[in-house]
């Protein structure tokens, strides 16, 4: 009997087979801690307060305001950016079949 796991190759190709699900919970995951690593760092002294500032900010709060009208509209449209490339690329794989995405196709 064999107690080896299996080789790299046979591996790669048993991890390709499963759905991306884990895959795109796990950035998902990732995206939300590093969304409060940078809450923490920037904003730290509105500890308690974020909803707060992200809903209706306290205008003589200069921090709440800069949160709300500064730096979440700006992170949402990076999310969104991210998300559009991300489903751009996996059209384009998808359509030319090719799952590379090379330049190949457009010369």
């Amino acid at each position: 009997m064999n107690t080896h796991p299996l080789p790299g190759s046979a591996l790669r190709r048993s991890l390709l087979r499963q759905s991306p699900l884990g895959l795109v919970a796990a950035m998902g995951v990732l995206a939300a801690v590093l969304g409060y690593l940078t809450l923490v760092s920037q904003f730290g002294d509105l500890a308690g307060h974020w909803w707060q500032a992200a809903l209706a900010p306290d205008e003589e709060n200069i921090r709440q305001v800069v949160l709300h009208y500064t730096f979440l509209p700006r992170l949402c449209v990076a999310l969104l950016g991210g998300a559009g490339l991300a489903l751009a690329g996996c059209l384009m794989q998808q359509v030319l079949r090719n799952p590379l995405a090379s330049p190949a196709p457009w010369g």
